[in-house]
């Protein structure tokens, strides 16, 4: 039952009702009577008032007036007859402070915590192409996106049909999205199998200029050198660098060097560990003098820094290597016959081989091949005979060395001599000797060139020499012009050289062919 009863009867105030209508009646002209209806409804508008607020606290839980219409505020709404439009939020004086169950709206925003719950992963939205009541789109799997398929809003996996990819001669072969990323990390991987196309000017950065070396240097490890291309070498005296460390496949680095002093890069060095060597070419140490640069790639197949090119460098005896871009289209050349057949020079003069002495009997040379040269040119260097005072002879051979022409008869020989004592002739007995009248010495020695003549023919063979040769009595330069001619028709195929007794104690001839 209520706790204020109200009079009976359909009285019913407003809460609209005009509150100076009492007044109004009383100042009226006529004046109005004051009507019992209008006072009953008024007085049920209040008691009904005062009995809802009854209601609420029937609990005991509001001690005020003011606390109770607050919870008024927040309940007595009949949500299922309230339309409302727009953003309602509280406003004036009161918006800081108020706050309910919690809950407290600032500036007029709703809050967060005043918003409803949402299920795990997942957006609030309305996935149906129509209008309506949201309702949580949750993503039920790694990877999924979210995108409208179709006429619905959903997660899921991008559908192929969904992307379109050029699929043109320079473009990708891939239908997928995973099939066009791998085939993205492919090229990127491998840059060389792409069509590479780029324009305006193309530079490698990462210059660094370390610390100084100061001396022989195994597996360098240049501060900086992680990110650097060009690494400028200071020395302070002439070292090696044996190693360099950081090497990964195909990176590639320049090493120039700075400085007055000479940089060596040793080929193979087992000083550095076998990751950081270098591999030069020609299987040989590179040596840079100041300005000089040298540019290696990472080889990791073989764990190397390999040369890079053909590079163009001394090593440490003065010997050239690398190809020498000559003539022919620029084709190069590592060798001289090479480089004077690309010039169009003349190579008619071919290095056959070499024979060093070394306490031997005798150096010969077989095998001449007289259908690709027309004549045979020997040059003599520096021929120490083991006996002291002996001739320098020579015999030749048909039969490739079996046996040779020792005859005194098979010969005929001619020399003039010029020595401190004058100038004479001699016809030797012997006619094989070379070297005439003079006598090599063995503190002395002999050098000088031999050409050789109709070897290939059934003319008479002839051997002329010019050379220089030390006597053992008096240690002059004497000099020597002899011809040795061999008196008969077969063609000649080998040649042996050697002292009139005792050994060939050091020294070499080189064997030169003539087209």
């Amino acid at each position: 039952m209520p706790q204020f009863e109200r009079p009976t009867g359909s009285y019913a105030g407003s809460a609209g009702a005009n509150r100076t209508k009492y007044q109004d009646d009383s100042s009226a002209t006529p004046k109005r009577a004051i009507s019992s209806s209008k006072v009953d409804g008024d007085l049920n508008y209040i008691l009904d008032s005062l009995n809802a607020l009854y209601a609420i606290n029937a609990s005991g839980a509001y001690t005020n007036l003011s606390t109770a219409i607050d919870q008024v505020r927040q309940t007595q709404i009949d949500v299922a007859a309230l339309v409302i439009s727009g953003f309602i939020a509280p406003s004036g004086a009161n918006v800081a402070a108020y706050s309910a169950d919690g809950v407290t709206w600032t500036s007029g925003k709703l809050p967060n915590a005043a918003f409803r719950d949402s299920a795990g992963l997942s957006v609030v939205g309305r996935s149906a192409n129509s209008s309506g009541s949201v309702a949580d789109i949750t993503a039920s799997a790694d990877g999924d996106v979210l995108f409208r398929n179709g006429s619905t809003l959903t997660f899921g996996a991008l559908p192929a049909t969904r992307v379109t990819f050029n699929n043109g001669a320079s473009g990708m072969a891939a239908t997928t999205v995973q099939a066009a990323i791998d085939e993205l990390d492919g090229r990127l991987d491998n840059v060389s199998t792409a069509n590479l196309a780029a324009s305006g000017t193309f530079s490698l950065s990462g210059d660094i200029s370390p610390a100084q070396l100061t001396a022989n240097t195994n597996d360098w490890a240049p501060t900086g050198f992680a990110s650097a291309y060009a690494v400028n070498v200071s020395t302070s005296a002439n070292i090696s660098l044996t190693g360099l460390a950081g090497g990964t496949d195909g990176r590639e680095v320049m090493l120039v060097n700075t400085t007055a002093y000479t940089l060596t890069i040793s080929h193979e060095s087992g000083s550095s560990t076998a990751a950081n060597r270098f591999t030069c070419s020609g299987s040989a140490s590179a040596v840079l003098r100041q300005n000089d640069a040298m540019q290696f790639r990472y080889d990791g197949a073989t764990s190397r820094w390999r040369a890079v090119g053909n590079t163009i460098r001394l090593d440490s005896t003065g010997t050239i290597y690398g190809a020498l871009g000559i003539a022919n289209g620029g084709t190069g050349a590592t060798d001289a016959a090479t480089a004077r057949s690309n010039l169009g020079l003349s190579s008619d003069v071919v290095a056959i081989s070499t024979a060093t002495a070394s306490s031997s009997a005798s150096l010969t040379f077989t095998g001449l091949d007289n259908s690709t040269y027309r004549a045979f040119m020997f040059v003599f260097q520096g021929l120490k005979p083991a006996t002291n005072g002996v001739p320098f002879n020579c015999q030749m051979s048909n039969d490739n060395g079996s046996t040779f022409y020792s005859g005194a008869s098979d010969y005929s020989y001619s020399a003039v001599n010029v020595t401190n004592g004058g100038i004479s002739s001699v016809g030797a007995v012997k006619g094989y000797v070379i070297s005439g009248s003079v006598a090599v010495g063995s503190a002395g020695y002999g050098s000088g060139m031999a050409m050789a003549y109709n070897f290939g023919t059934s003319l008479n063979k002839s051997l002329v020499f010019d050379g220089t040769l030390t006597k053992s009595n008096d240690g002059f330069q004497d000099r020597c012009y002899s011809v040795s001619t061999l008196l008969k028709s077969n063609t000649v195929n080998a040649i042996k050289f050697f002292f009139e007794s005792g050994n060939i104690a050091s020294g070499a001839i080189t064997l030169y062919g003539i087209k």
